[in-house]
């Protein structure tokens, strides 16, 4: 199962958004569609917790410490990266694998960005 989490709310989005669609059309009923107004932190802390089996793929803006939501807001970062222990994550957030990846990995994930 994959929780599959893609704002969109500018050009590089648009474009992300594209592929993330083609992802969820790929996963097919193993995918948990969490897009645009349902990207953002409280949606993926709550996809995580219902579903603790679940690995992450994320499409899009990031930075060292955290991955960015539909509301410019963090949906992930170091306070609660914990959240992806034991999952394997996947994102095309730029420069998330600093800081992030590591603490993701230091909490027994998997940071592939």
């Amino acid at each position: 199962m994959w929780i599959l989490v893609h704002p969109r709310f500018d050009q590089a989005t648009e474009y992300s958004n594209a592929w993330a669609e083609q992802v969820k059309e790929w996963l097919g009923d193993e995918c948990i569609d969490l897009a645009t107004d349902d990207a953002v932190r409280d949606k993926v802390e709550e996809a995580l917790a219902l579903h603790p089996g679940a690995d992450m793929a994320f499409y899009d803006h990031g930075n060292e410490v955290s991955l960015i939501g539909q509301d410019h807001l963090p949906i992930i970062s170091l306070p609660n990266a914990h959240l992806l222990a034991n999952r394997e994550t996947y994102t095309l957030a730029c420069l998330s694998a600093k800081d992030l990846g590591v603490e993701i990995w230091r909490n027994g994930g998997k940071f592939w960005g």
